[in-house]
């Protein structure tokens, strides 16, 4: 335990605090907007004696799983929990006042959707996916699941169009353009670290789009059942 007096025990004991604040005010929302490979994450910061996850490479690759588990011995540890505490704050602060969005709906929304089948694939990146969607097709904000036809018809709508068939389909950032401007005109009091983390929650949704349906044929029918990304009914 002297790697926790070395980088400030009441600054590590503060984010785990405050990290149990946002647990015990929001319950299972959090879980369910975090992307799973993160929910560990955020219980190691609120275990006993909180701890931080580090990435490490076996062979060519880094994967979500291959995670070690420490306890922080750097200020730049506590940094880096900080900052996944600002983006999971936001998360929660999105989902309930830009999508109108608690534990039992987003339940709900889990119990409307043929795809994903489990609750969790649901995340921000999917629900915040679904909200552009929605308001690309519909002009309004919400995370509703799509009919297949609506799906294919925003998915024909937000790819750029392609000169070369068999390239992959990359996001029109005309249409993410807009869709930030809606969310930065609804109630929500935008910081500085709010509009930082909305601009990467952008960025990690049109990474979505372009992974799971990227390389579709969008002039063929879909099989929905082998995609992920989007919540459809």
């Amino acid at each position: 335990m002297q790697s926790l007096f070395q980088v400030g025990y009441a600054a590590l004991m503060r984010l785990k605090w405050e990290g149990e604040k946002l647990l015990k005010e929001n319950g299972r929302l959090v879980e369910y907007v975090l992307p799973s490979g993160l929910v560990d994450h955020f219980a190691a910061i609120v275990d006993r004696f909180p701890k931080i996850g580090v990435l490490v490479q076996e062979g060519d690759e880094i994967a979500e799983t291959n995670v070690q588990w420490a306890h922080p011995r750097a200020l730049e540890d506590l940094a880096l929990m900080e900052d996944f505490l600002i983006k999971t704050r936001f998360y929660v602060r999105l989902a309930k006042q830009g999508f109108n969005l608690d534990e039992k709906r987003i339940e709900k929304l889990k119990d409307q959707c043929t795809h994903p089948a489990s609750v969790d694939d649901i995340n921000i990146i999917v629900l915040t996916t679904t909200a552009l969607a929605q308001s690309t097709l519909f002009g309004h904000l919400a995370c509703d699941p799509l009919p297949e036809v609506a799906a294919k018809t925003f998915l024909q709508t937000v790819f750029v169009h392609n000169i070369h068939a068999d390239d992959p389909h990359t996001v029109d950032e005309d249409k993410v353009a807009a869709f930030r401007d809606t969310l930065l005109g609804t109630s929500m009091a935008w910081s500085d670290e709010d509009r930082a983390s909305l601009e990467q929650l952008l960025k990690d949704a049109v990474a979505n789009l372009e992974h799971h349906f990227g390389r579709l044929n969008l002039k063929e029918k879909i099989d929905w059942k082998f995609t992920r990304g989007l919540l459809l009914q």
